[in-house]
Protein backbone atom coordinates (compact mmCIF):
# COMPACT_ATOMS: atom_id res chain seq x y z
CA UNK A 1 0.00 0.00 0.00
CA UNK A 2 1.23 3.45 -1.05
CA UNK A 3 0.09 5.93 1.85
CA UNK A 4 1.89 8.20 4.10
CA UNK A 5 0.70 8.03 7.94
CA UNK A 6 0.32 11.22 9.91
CA UNK A 7 -0.84 11.48 14.15
CA UNK A 8 -1.80 14.93 14.78
CA UNK A 9 -0.16 15.99 18.33
CA UNK A 10 0.25 19.06 20.39
CA UNK A 11 4.04 18.66 20.68
CA UNK A 12 4.07 21.57 23.73
CA UNK A 13 1.08 19.13 26.10
CA UNK A 14 2.82 16.17 27.27
CA UNK A 15 -0.05 14.98 28.05
CA UNK A 16 -1.17 14.64 24.19
CA UNK A 17 2.57 13.53 23.29
CA UNK A 18 2.39 10.54 25.63
CA UNK A 19 -0.49 9.55 24.31
CA UNK A 20 0.48 9.75 20.23
CA UNK A 21 3.60 8.12 21.28
CA UNK A 22 1.70 5.23 22.60
CA UNK A 23 -0.63 5.35 19.16
CA UNK A 24 2.32 5.57 16.88
CA UNK A 25 4.04 2.58 19.51
CA UNK A 26 0.84 0.30 18.28
CA UNK A 27 0.83 1.25 15.23
CA UNK A 28 4.15 0.07 14.09
CA UNK A 29 3.42 -3.20 15.96
CA UNK A 30 1.34 -3.61 12.82
CA UNK A 31 3.88 -2.39 10.47
CA UNK A 32 2.27 0.88 10.50
CA UNK A 33 4.88 4.09 10.60
CA UNK A 34 3.36 7.02 11.32
CA UNK A 35 5.09 10.33 11.50
CA UNK A 36 3.89 13.12 14.18
CA UNK A 37 2.39 16.26 13.23
CA UNK A 38 2.06 19.45 14.86
CA UNK A 39 -1.26 20.41 15.82
CA UNK A 40 -2.34 23.75 15.73
CA UNK A 41 -3.25 25.50 18.88
CA UNK A 42 -6.57 27.10 18.30
CA UNK A 43 -5.65 30.34 20.14
CA UNK A 44 -3.16 30.53 17.14
CA UNK A 45 -5.50 30.02 14.45
CA UNK A 46 -5.11 33.56 12.91
CA UNK A 47 -1.35 32.64 12.21
CA UNK A 48 -2.69 29.14 10.95
CA UNK A 49 -5.41 31.00 8.59
CA UNK A 50 -2.99 33.54 7.43
CA UNK A 51 -0.68 30.42 6.46
CA UNK A 52 -3.09 28.54 4.64
CA UNK A 53 -5.01 31.54 2.79
CA UNK A 54 -8.10 30.70 4.57
CA UNK A 55 -9.76 34.56 5.16
CA UNK A 56 -13.11 34.11 6.22
CA UNK A 57 -14.18 32.28 9.90
CA UNK A 58 -17.05 31.16 11.05
CA UNK A 59 -18.28 32.34 15.01
CA UNK A 60 -16.62 30.48 16.83
CA UNK A 61 -17.97 30.45 20.30
CA UNK A 62 -17.20 30.62 23.68
CA UNK A 63 -14.46 27.60 24.75
CA UNK A 64 -14.26 26.04 20.98
CA UNK A 65 -11.38 27.48 19.71
CA UNK A 66 -9.85 23.63 20.18
CA UNK A 67 -12.34 22.53 16.96
CA UNK A 68 -10.85 25.33 14.93
CA UNK A 69 -7.40 24.53 15.97
CA UNK A 70 -8.73 20.65 14.93
CA UNK A 71 -10.41 21.65 12.23
CA UNK A 72 -7.15 23.64 11.06
CA UNK A 73 -4.60 20.47 12.03
CA UNK A 74 -6.88 18.57 9.73
CA UNK A 75 -6.66 21.27 7.10
CA UNK A 76 -2.72 21.02 7.13
CA UNK A 77 -2.94 17.22 6.08
CA UNK A 78 -5.27 17.50 3.66
CA UNK A 79 -2.97 19.86 2.15
CA UNK A 80 0.06 17.54 2.13
CA UNK A 81 -2.01 14.99 0.99
CA UNK A 82 -3.08 17.03 -2.39
CA UNK A 83 0.52 18.55 -2.47
CA UNK A 84 2.38 14.85 -2.58
CA UNK A 85 -0.45 13.69 -4.41
CA UNK A 86 -0.52 10.65 -2.17
CA UNK A 87 -3.43 8.94 0.58
CA UNK A 88 -3.25 10.08 4.19
CA UNK A 89 -3.88 7.79 6.89
CA UNK A 90 -4.60 10.56 9.71
CA UNK A 91 -5.17 9.64 13.21
CA UNK A 92 -5.58 12.75 16.01
CA UNK A 93 -3.25 11.96 19.05
CA UNK A 94 -5.80 8.98 20.63
CA UNK A 95 -6.19 7.07 17.17
CA UNK A 96 -5.14 3.37 18.47
CA UNK A 97 -4.28 0.51 15.53
CA UNK A 98 -6.37 -2.86 17.22
CA UNK A 99 -5.42 -4.55 13.84
CA UNK A 100 -3.43 -4.73 10.98
CA UNK A 101 -5.00 -2.39 7.93
CA UNK A 102 -6.04 -4.98 4.58
CA UNK A 103 -3.63 -4.81 2.17
CA UNK A 104 -6.12 -3.98 -0.46
CA UNK A 105 -7.88 -1.44 1.41
CA UNK A 106 -6.53 1.42 -1.03
CA UNK A 107 -8.97 -0.22 -3.51
CA UNK A 108 -12.03 -0.36 -1.63
CA UNK A 109 -13.12 3.35 -1.64
CA UNK A 110 -12.99 6.44 -3.27
CA UNK A 111 -12.65 9.39 -1.37
CA UNK A 112 -12.52 8.49 2.47
CA UNK A 113 -12.53 5.67 4.21
CA UNK A 114 -13.07 5.96 8.29
CA UNK A 115 -11.46 3.24 10.20
CA UNK A 116 -13.76 3.33 13.27
CA UNK A 117 -18.02 4.09 12.71
CA UNK A 118 -18.73 2.66 16.06
CA UNK A 119 -20.41 5.59 18.56
CA UNK A 120 -17.18 5.87 21.14
CA UNK A 121 -19.89 8.01 23.33
CA UNK A 122 -22.42 4.97 23.23
CA UNK A 123 -21.67 3.25 26.80
CA UNK A 124 -21.47 0.21 24.78
CA UNK A 125 -18.28 1.13 22.58
CA UNK A 126 -15.46 -0.48 24.71
CA UNK A 127 -17.58 -4.15 24.80
CA UNK A 128 -18.28 -3.66 20.98
CA UNK A 129 -15.15 -2.88 20.05
CA UNK A 130 -13.71 -6.52 21.78
CA UNK A 131 -16.28 -8.14 20.07
CA UNK A 132 -15.54 -6.84 16.94
CA UNK A 133 -12.41 -9.21 16.94
CA UNK A 134 -14.10 -11.60 15.84
CA UNK A 135 -15.31 -10.28 12.72
CA UNK A 136 -13.20 -9.99 9.40
CA UNK A 137 -12.18 -6.61 7.92
CA UNK A 138 -14.70 -5.53 5.11
CA UNK A 139 -14.79 -1.74 3.58
CA UNK A 140 -18.46 -0.64 2.74
CA UNK A 141 -20.32 2.96 2.02
CA UNK A 142 -21.71 5.12 4.46
CA UNK A 143 -25.56 5.15 4.67
CA UNK A 144 -27.83 7.50 6.49
CA UNK A 145 -26.65 11.08 4.84
CA UNK A 146 -28.96 13.76 5.70
CA UNK A 147 -29.36 17.73 6.18
CA UNK A 148 -29.05 19.43 8.54
CA UNK A 149 -30.20 23.01 9.17
CA UNK A 150 -29.72 25.54 6.70
CA UNK A 151 -26.23 25.07 6.45
CA UNK A 152 -24.32 24.77 3.83
CA UNK A 153 -22.91 21.23 4.33
CA UNK A 154 -25.35 18.04 4.66
CA UNK A 155 -24.16 15.80 7.42
CA UNK A 156 -23.15 12.32 7.79
CA UNK A 157 -25.99 10.62 10.64
CA UNK A 158 -24.64 9.69 14.06
CA UNK A 159 -22.03 6.69 12.71
CA UNK A 160 -19.32 9.82 11.06
CA UNK A 161 -18.69 11.18 14.91
CA UNK A 162 -15.21 12.06 15.34
CA UNK A 163 -12.57 11.57 13.12
CA UNK A 164 -9.46 10.23 14.73
CA UNK A 165 -8.58 7.88 12.15
CA UNK A 166 -9.41 7.77 8.73
CA UNK A 167 -7.74 7.31 5.61
CA UNK A 168 -8.72 9.90 2.75
CA UNK A 169 -7.40 10.67 -1.17
CA UNK A 170 -6.34 13.55 -2.90
CA UNK A 171 -9.25 14.03 -5.10
CA UNK A 172 -11.23 13.77 -1.59
CA UNK A 173 -8.42 16.11 0.34
CA UNK A 174 -8.58 18.72 -2.90
CA UNK A 175 -12.87 18.82 -2.78
CA UNK A 176 -12.17 19.52 1.11
CA UNK A 177 -9.74 22.35 0.10
CA UNK A 178 -11.77 24.12 -2.75
CA UNK A 179 -14.66 23.92 -0.27
CA UNK A 180 -12.72 26.05 2.43
CA UNK A 181 -11.39 28.45 -0.35
CA UNK A 182 -14.97 29.18 -1.32
CA UNK A 183 -16.75 29.25 2.04
CA UNK A 184 -13.97 29.39 4.71
CA UNK A 185 -14.49 27.82 7.86
CA UNK A 186 -18.06 26.35 8.73
CA UNK A 187 -18.02 23.16 10.57
CA UNK A 188 -15.53 20.74 12.17
CA UNK A 189 -13.42 18.66 10.49
CA UNK A 190 -15.46 15.59 10.97
CA UNK A 191 -18.65 17.15 9.86
CA UNK A 192 -16.87 18.61 6.81
CA UNK A 193 -15.47 15.33 5.85
CA UNK A 194 -18.44 13.51 6.49
CA UNK A 195 -20.36 15.65 4.04
CA UNK A 196 -21.76 15.40 0.54
CA UNK A 197 -18.85 16.83 -0.42
CA UNK A 198 -17.19 13.56 -0.49
CA UNK A 199 -18.12 9.43 -1.13
CA UNK A 200 -17.98 7.93 2.33
CA UNK A 201 -16.78 4.39 3.45
CA UNK A 202 -16.10 2.55 6.23
CA UNK A 203 -14.75 -0.71 8.04
CA UNK A 204 -17.13 -2.54 9.47
CA UNK A 205 -15.52 -2.75 12.31
CA UNK A 206 -12.50 -0.77 14.30
CA UNK A 207 -9.20 -1.20 12.73
CA UNK A 208 -8.02 1.73 14.73
CA UNK A 209 -9.79 2.93 17.67
CA UNK A 210 -9.82 5.40 20.72
CA UNK A 211 -7.07 4.98 23.02
CA UNK A 212 -8.42 2.20 25.32
CA UNK A 213 -6.89 3.86 28.70
CA UNK A 214 -8.50 7.55 27.31
CA UNK A 215 -12.00 6.78 25.82
CA UNK A 216 -14.94 7.84 27.29
CA UNK A 217 -16.21 5.13 30.49
CA UNK A 218 -12.58 4.65 30.79
CA UNK A 219 -10.65 7.28 32.21
CA UNK A 220 -13.19 10.66 33.04
CA UNK A 221 -9.91 12.50 33.19
CA UNK A 222 -8.65 12.29 29.70
CA UNK A 223 -8.99 14.78 27.83
CA UNK A 224 -9.92 14.96 23.86
CA UNK A 225 -7.52 16.67 21.24
CA UNK A 226 -10.00 19.33 20.54
CA UNK A 227 -9.90 20.11 24.62
CA UNK A 228 -6.47 20.59 24.36
CA UNK A 229 -6.12 22.88 21.11
CA UNK A 230 -8.15 25.25 23.02
CA UNK A 231 -6.65 24.77 26.42
CA UNK A 232 -4.82 27.72 26.71
CA UNK A 233 -7.55 30.16 25.69
CA UNK A 234 -9.34 28.66 28.74
CA UNK A 235 -6.48 29.20 30.97
CA UNK A 236 -6.65 32.50 30.17
CA UNK A 237 -10.15 33.35 31.26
Amino acid sequence: MDYKAKIICLQDNAHSVQMAAECVAQANKFGIKVEQFNAVNGNDFNIACAKYGITSISKVKKGRLGVLGCFLSHYGLWKECVESNTPYLILEHDGYFIRPLPEDILTKFKHVCKLDQYDPYSGAYNNAVEQSMKEDIVVGPYHNIHAKGKRTLKYVGNYFRGAWSYIIKPEAAQKLLDFVAEHGYVVAADQQIGSKLLELSSTNVPVARLHPFYSIGININSESLTQHLGAKSEQKK
